[in-house]
């Protein structure tokens, strides 16, 4: 696999870089323990040619993360990491010996006296977690130290390894101590102690965590995480061309199976969270940027974490604020062209209203895709970018709500009647079917319980409870979606009983007998399945006390057909759990009308022509014979300045179900000023339906959808004391109205 590097900054240096790579089923077996290394690529290739034969040799030496920690004379009192830090200075000095050629960094301390109880102390600043490699480094002589007593103080406990530092057929000699597991930071270190009347050399330690994984035996639908700093580090230098990374079993002699690992295609229904993905950390760190649950026809509703000052000691990296940038592009720098507004330093959330709406006549409902990123300015002007976010907007009046993560869920299950399956034989499982001779007829609850969220008078207009596959046994089976009609516990709910105390009304779940939708042909591919459940979820909506959840079985239970395992909301990846993605409008100015660019000024009496999206946010159809779109105009403090001269009316195009839009060009006349002389005047347009056939206004008629009120100022044509002599012509592009004559207005028609 490789990646494209090219938006990374010339130079930088690498804090880190992980491969991470997904799998939910094994090939061959899943039986065995299988190491998997991560190994730099030596010759181009191509993903649709390639082959075993033309590239099963073209690897090099395994990726890995290293950190050495050399030996340094007074650091221990700076507030920077990698540290060193004797007890006491005099009793470790530095050697002037001429083998101090064969150290690190071509120095190192010893301590050689009769005293015992000194120590020396190495403190590394490890960039991730995980199981690392330390070795010790020493120059050997015959006269050091047999037992140099080094310990190691690891994540959950430390341990004591003695180094033979006269040992050697060479000056320059690494020792390996152990390798285990330390945590991201500076909590760790290697304690190096003396012994009497010896010299105990104290030079370099180095934690190396390689980039090697491990498929555990019957483990799938997980990530596995392989540490390449060192390559991609000289991909950027420039010292190694770019030709990916190749994974392969550390001894493929064995023939026991691996992982089938998610690849970067559009095979998944649409996910992209399961494939491959290269994380580079660098630079200064900022915020991360939360993946965006509430997504308005005009932007995202964003929330991240708090910035962490790296340095209390220093002012220049105090946040100032934060900024929310915009772009079409994944990979783009923060700048005035992106940014969508500054945002208080005490804040960690935004609403985006600016972004264009997928278009009203696009055959796409979710087609205007932005990438979000969130940045911290700090004192000394730097501005420093998380990673970005991709959001799809929705068409204009429509509000789009994903719900993830905490669903209860539990599988039901007729072979084990009276048992509790919320994660299913330790996995995180649901299952569906009916081909299990442990389990026999098999189905799963879900509750999404926070649906509260949602607004009361919400119409729904979709919404897709979405279940990712992990495996399927046996074929042919029909999957229905069914709403209950009773609560259930997900800790204690059973074939027979809802919960601890409560049985079923009948075994197997009470629920409405009417499928709300179906899937048919299950294969046994990694992928999401979907049904639609708008008719349930607005049950839920008008009645919230009707939400007891969705049971889904398997159509046609009798026999031994087929079952399939889904993820459940334990699964490891957050973005494969049970996911319900609700669509809808609500009876509002803001959603009913979308008109970003009506002109803040206009020329009195004048004609503009402004577009226009109209939404139907209710649950009626707006025909086309009836509705036309119009406005008021009025003053500031609410006097209505409206008459039969500056009101015009725009048809609608066509008849506009509930959930649709049209957009239109819609005719607005300004109003014309009474008195002579230069004057500007501040109006409100009013956008409003009016219904031809009877007269009424919607305003008027749904209290929930008021007008949608844009601030516009009048002014005459003479308000900059322009065009006023009489047979001087001036012509004004801008408003394209010029004087001619005797000075009268030629009046001309704005289109925006």
């Amino acid at each position: 696999m490789k990646f494209d590097l090219s938006g990374i900054p010339d130079n930088v240096e690498l804090d880190s870089a992980q491969l991470k790579t997904y799998y939910d089923q094994a090939f061959t077996t899943n039986s065995n323990d299988v190491n998997i290394e991560a190994r730099r690529v030596t010759a181009p290739w191509d993903e649709s040619t390639v082959t075993w034969d033309s590239a099963h040799g073209d690897y090099a030496e395994m990726g890995y993360n290293r950190v050495i920690v050399d030996n340094e004379s007074a650091n221990c009192d700076t507030p920077d990491y990698p540290k060193t830090c004797p007890n006491d200075e005099a009793k470790w000095p530095q050697s002037t010996s001429t083998l101090t050629q064969y150290a690190v960094g071509d120095d190192y301390q010893y301590n050689n006296d009769s005293a015992t109880g000194d120590t020396y102390t190495w403190i590394p600043r490890l960039t991730e977690d995980g199981y690392y490699r330390v070795d010790a480094h020493y120059v050997q002589a015959s006269d050091r130290a047999t037992d140099a007593p080094y310990t190691v103080h690891y994540d959950g406990g430390k341990e004591t390894y003695t180094v033979d530092q006269s040992a050697g057929s060479e000056r320059s000699q690494w020792e390996t101590l152990d390798t285990l597991f330390f945590r991201a930071g500076t909590a760790h270190q290697v304690v190096l102690g003396d012994v009497s009347d010896q010299a105990v050399i104290a030079d370099a330690v180095r934690w190396t965590r390689f980039a090697r994984g491990t498929k555990k035996a019957n483990e799938q639908n997980t990530w596995h995480t392989f540490s390449v700093r060192s390559t991609v580090q000289s991909w950027i230098d420039g010292s190694q061309p770019n030709y990916g990374f190749m994974l392969k079993a550390s001894d493929e002699s064995l023939g026991q199976g691996g992982p089938r690992y998610e690849a970067s295609e559009y095979a998944y229904n649409g996910e992209s969270a399961n494939r491959p993905k290269l994380f580079l950390t660098y630079g200064k760190p900022g915020v991360e940027l939360d993946k965006p649950t509430k997504i308005h026809a005009t932007g995202a509703e964003l929330n991240w974490s708090a910035y962490q000052d790296p340095n209390a000691d220093s002012d220049s990296d105090n946040i100032v604020e934060y900024q929310v940038h915009r772009s079409v592009n994944q990979h783009f720098q923060p700048s005035a062209s992106t940014l969508v507004a500054p945002v208080d330093k005490g804040t960690t959330q935004y609403t985006d209203t600016t972004a264009e709406p997928t278009p009203a006549d696009s055959d796409e409902p979710f087609g205007n895709a932005y990438y979000y990123m969130v940045a911290v300015k700090t004192e000394d002007g730097s501005i420093i970018p998380s990673p970005t976010r991709l959001v799809r907007l929705p068409k204009a009046g429509r509000v789009v709500q994903i719900f993830q993560g905490d669903a209860a869920d539990t599988t039901l299950s007729s072979g084990q009647p009276d048992t509790n399956h919320d994660v299913l034989a330790g996995e995180p499982w649901l299952e569906v079917g009916n081909n299990s001779s442990t389990y026999g007829n098999a189905r799963a609850l879900l509750k999404f319980s926070d649906l509260s969220s949602l607004p009361s008078g919400a119409n729904i207009l979709d919404a897709e409870l979405n279940l990712w596959t992990s495996e399927a046994r046996g074929s042919g089976g029909i999957y229905d979606l069914h709403a209950l009609s009773r609560d259930f516990d997900e800790t204690s709910a059973t074939w027979n009983q809802a919960d601890a105390s409560t049985s079923w009304t009948e075994a197997g779940g009470d629920y409405n007998d009417t499928a709300s939708d179906d899937v048919p042909s299950i294969s046994n591919d990694p992928k999401w399945h979907r049904w639609n459940a708008g008719d349930i979820v607005q049950q839920w909506v008008n009645d919230p006390a009707s939400n007891h959840g969705f049971l889904v079985k398997r159509q046609d239970e009798a026999g031994d057909g087929e079952r399939v395992l889904f993820l459940s909301s334990e699964a490891e990846e957050e973005n494969l759990r049970p996911k319900l993605t609700v669509t809808y409008t609500e009876e509002t100015a803001a959603n009913t009308y979308y008109a970003p660019k009506t002109p803040s000024r206009m020329i009195s009496g004048d004609e503009y022509t402004v577009e226009v999206t109209v939404t139907n946010t209710t649950d009626k159809t707006w025909p086309a014979a009836d509705y036309v779109l119009s406005y008021h105009w009025a003053l500031p403090d609410g006097t209505d300045k409206t008459t039969s001269g500056n009101r015009l009316e725009t048809a609608l195009p066509e008849d506009v179900s509930p959930g649709e839009a049209v957009t239109v060009q819609a005719k607005v006349k300004t109003p014309i000023h009474s008195d002579e002389g230069n004057k500007r005047e501040a109006f409100v347009l009013q956008w409003d339906l009016r219904n031809q056939t009877d007269g009424t206004w919607l305003s008027k008629n749904d209290e929930d959808i008021t007008t949608l009120d844009q601030k516009v100022m009048v002014e005459d044509p003479t308000s900059n004391e322009l065009g006023m002599e009489k047979f001087y012509q001036y012509i004004r592009e801008k408003h394209r109205f010029r004087l001619e004559g005797d000075g009268e207005p030629v009046r001309r028609k704005h289109s925006i």
